[in-house]
């Protein structure tokens, strides 16, 4: 049975504090619910409502995996639905980042001895529906909407209604539950509050209606002392005219109003949602304003600091949409209908700051989700976050946090000091060095990258043939790529069991791939066979007549550390497993496997990550040649490990051999946590005499000296006596788009030109390879993409051929 407070819920009336209570005791009879006034049919409104559904799955899953604490969500998604690792965890940074922010500004407001907790503001404009392809389903299964719980404050004042008295208003706030959670928290008590959420008509109406039917929330707003009411237009029953001041009253209003409209807008608010614009008011703006018209989202940020001298903006929202990541975005969401108007307008964190002068805000800080996850939310916060699940997506979750923004403004100096305590403006630093064009020019000063002819592979490797997390290198004159993730030869997103052998010398001629020379698509193999073979983040490396793989993986915790040979048998690839004497390395991926000299007898197994931490070991893969003939396949030790520890993504490039001791360049990588490393490693390997040559020794060389910024998940190689690097991610979360030469005659770095590539290219999970040494050589990016959050995939073309020219 519904109370009377809660059937005025419904109808659209207020109700003061403590009406319509009743006993614990008192007997719940069966009555019909009061009418709601009918919603609105549109298609528009009825995707923001599915948008709404979508974020409130999303905020549901990760609550219950214990991200963060919402008991009231429950109430408004009775049919929970795990989502994917990424999706939980970046909703808990917005949801988290918007709460810290709000409990800040409250204490420093306390601070003041007048503390007014301020408003909310959202736009009506929210329908990011964001499922993923199906096809990708099987890899991150399940789609999801980003949006979050939106949460303000307020600075000091004094108020007609009280020294206590604190508007909070919420715009395009969907079923928020940010007064229920304030409620449960007791962060109110001895305070007057106004919440405002404004929204779709249809959609604050539905709140309503849940709320009233709900006896959990309608009770907790009971206890917590709040007025509520519906206002939508005529619809409403707020009036002109200001309520009598009544002390310690809290009001929650839920306003039906376009957020476009901004005249409009504003006479709501104060008129009928009696709102004051002397008191600190704070509007929370949660990835909306990129939705509104640059002219009207312009006038919005115009009209707040105009007419509320104390007010506060909290805004989530979008950046950078010209790369990878930010098409990727673009395109998804104009293809349903909600595009994103206003962020060409905003596209950096620099950009935002500025433009925010212009409209009259003294103070403005606009970070990066990267900045916030990592600077401000602590060390330890961080660890249990990452805890909570399997994690692999490295590169997607730096991608998502390169691409949102926290934007904290104030219209006022003593709102300014509150924002600026409560948002730092303290970005992430690449100081491992000068920037590119600071660095020496070296023997390769001049140097060059050039694209040649992006080869999408057409019908011979199968439409969208691209992919990533594969493994690929030349090896006898031809260009292999084995597995990864992608559609493959046979079609589907998925991990790929699939190989191609493709002639160096003939590829990219005419501007394709040409056909294959051969092919390995493994359906006559067993089915535990089949599956074995589908990974992806192995390591591959040239041998005799094929290559070697080592490790991969399958789920984010099933790791192989099983070796593989594939050869050519009568004009096709074979595979066979690798049969090996001595302790293999653990599971493992995102590793490195170097090929030690020209015969293709031992390999490097350097680091990898095994999905809870990196690892710092090193083993040799021997290729035995028995004195009888054949030949027989044994693991080595490695007296050594890497000096700073376990790295993966990184790179490791043969770059001297000798008699029984070997130079590897192993560059960058990811330690933990967003820890990245940026030394250049030179590993001195040794066979150790004595056991039969069992056993080898490791000593490691730290480069010194200015060197490109930390980064994983590039691309190397060594031609003509340098080292060369390509792209990978920063510790900012970009990626970097540039490219490096690092001398090893002279033991500098230099900047490489990099030309002619698309401004979408995605520069990370490629590989970078050659098939010839001198310093104007042909150069091949195989690989790379990611997923963009929850927009869809960005892959490149399955090879990119470039020309490497050294300096002039």
């Amino acid at each position: 049975q519904l109370s009377s407070a809660r059937r005025a819920i419904v109808a659209g009336r207020a109700i003061s504090p403590g009406a319509g209570a009743r006993s614990t005791t008192m007997s719940r009879r069966s009555s019909s619910r009061t009418a709601v006034p009918p919603r609105s049919s549109s298609s528009s409104r009825s995707q923001v409502q599915g948008t709404n559904d979508e974020a409130n799955l999303s905020k549901r899953s990760a609550r219950d995996l214990g991200y963060f604490e919402d008991w009231a969500i429950q109430c408004f998604v009775k049919k929970p639905a795990r989502r994917a690792p990424l999706v939980n965890r970046g909703y808990f940074c917005r949801v988290h980042v918007l709460r810290k922010a709000l409990s800040d500004v409250t204490k420093d407001l306390q601070d003041f001895q007048v503390v007014s907790l301020g408003l909310w503001r959202r736009s009506d404009a929210l329908p990011e529906l964001a499922l993923l392809q199906p096809l990708l389903l099987r890899e991150w299964p399940h789609p999801w909407t980003p949006s979050f719980s939106d949460y303000a404050s307020s600075g000091p004042s004094i108020s007609p209604l009280g020294p206590h008295h604190h508007p909070l208003h919420l715009q395009g706030c969907g079923f928020d539950t940010t007064v229920f959670q304030m409620i449960s928290t007791r962060e109110l008590e001895a305070k007057d509050v106004t919440f405002c959420e404004v929204d779709y008509p249809a959609l604050v109406r539905k709140k309503a209606e849940i709320i009233a039917g709900d006896c959990e929330l309608a009770d907790a707003l009971e206890r917590g002392g709040f007025s509520t009411r519906v206002e939508c237009g005529a619809d409403g029953d707020g009036g002109a005219k200001r309520r009598p001041a009544t002390p310690h009253r809290r009001d929650h209003v839920l306003l039906g109003q376009d957020l476009s409209r901004v005249g409009e807008l504003g006479e709501a608010l104060i008129r009928r949602c009696c709102l004051d614009p002397s008191l600190p008011t704070i509007f929370l703006s949660e990835c909306v304003l990129n939705y509104v018209d640059p002219a009207a989202s312009a006038r919005l940020l115009r009209w707040i600091p105009s007419n509320f001298d104390k007010a506060v903006l909290l805004l989530c929202d979008y950046l950078r949409p010209a790369d990878g990541f930010g098409t990727t975005m673009m395109r998804t969401l104009g293809q349903r209908g909600s595009p994103l108007l206003s962020v060409h307008q905003f596209p950096t964190c620099e950009e935002i700051e500025k433009r925010y002068a212009e409209y009259g805000w003294v103070y403005c800080a606009s970070l990066t989700m990267a900045d916030a996850y990592y600077l401000h939310l602590g060390g330890q916060r961080v660890c249990d976050v990452e805890s909570k699940e399997l994690f692999d997506e490295h590169e997607d979750w730096h991608a998502m946090c390169s691409h949102y923004t926290f934007t904290w403004a104030a219209s006022g100096d003593d709102m300014a000091l509150l924002a600026g305590r409560a948002l730092p403006r303290c970005r992430i630093a690449l100081s491992n060095g000068p920037a590119p064009g600071l660095l020496g020019t070296g023997v390769a000063g001049g140097a060059r990258l050039e694209l040649a002819v992006a080869a999408h592979g057409g019908d011979a490797l199968g439409s969208e043939a691209g992919r990533w997390g594969q493994g690929a290198c030349i090896s006898g004159g031809d260009l292999f790529i084995f597995g990864g993730f992608g559609r493959g030869l046979t079609g589907g997103h998925q991990r790929l069991n699939d190989a191609a052998a493709l002639e160096w010398a003939a590829l990219g001629v005419g501007g394709d791939l040409g056909q294959p020379t051969r092919l390995f698509a493994p359906e006559s193999l067993g089915k535990d066979r089949k599956k074995a073979l589908r990974r992806m983040f192995h390591a591959v490396a040239p041998a005799d007549g094929g290559f070697v793989v080592f490790g991969g993986r399958a789920g984010p915790a099933a790791g192989y550390s099983d070796a593989i040979l594939f050869r050519q048998d009568g004009g096709v690839l074979a595979s066979q497993g690798l049969s090996c004497e001595g302790e293999a390395p653990s599971p493992r991926w995102r590793h490195t496997l170097t090929r030690l000299g020209g015969h293709g007898d031992l390999y490097l197994v350097a680091g990898g990550w095994n999905g809870s931490e990196s690892l710092p070991d090193l083993k040799v893969l021997e290729r035995c040649r028995p004195v009888g003939g054949g030949e027989a396949w044994a693991w080595r030790q490695v007296r050594g490990s890497l000096p700073c520890g376990g790295v993966f993504g990184h790179t490791a490039d043969l770059v001297r051999e000798a008699e029984d001791s070997w130079t590897v360049a192993l560059l960058g990588g990811c330690r933990r946590a967003g820890e990245l490393a940026g030394d250049l490693v030179m590993i001195e390997l040794r066979r150790l005499p004595g056991d039969g040559g069992a056993e080898f020794s490791a000593e490691f060389c730290i480069v010194g000296g200015p060197s490109p910024a930390p980064r994983y998940s590039h691309a190397s190689l060594v031609a003509a006596g340098t080292l060369v690097v390509v792209g990978g991610v920063l510790p900012t979360g970009e990626e970097d788009r540039n490219a490096y030469a690092f001398d090893l005659g002279s033991g500098c770095w230099s900047a490489v030109r990099v030309r002619g590539f698309p401004e979408d290219h995605v520069w990370c999970r490629q590989h970078l390879v050659a098939g010839g040494s001198d310093a104007s050589s042909r150069v091949a990016l195989v690989g790379g993409g990611i997923l963009c959050f929850s927009f869809g995939c960005k892959m490149n073309p399955l090879i990119t051929v470039c020309t490497l020219r050294g300096g002039e």
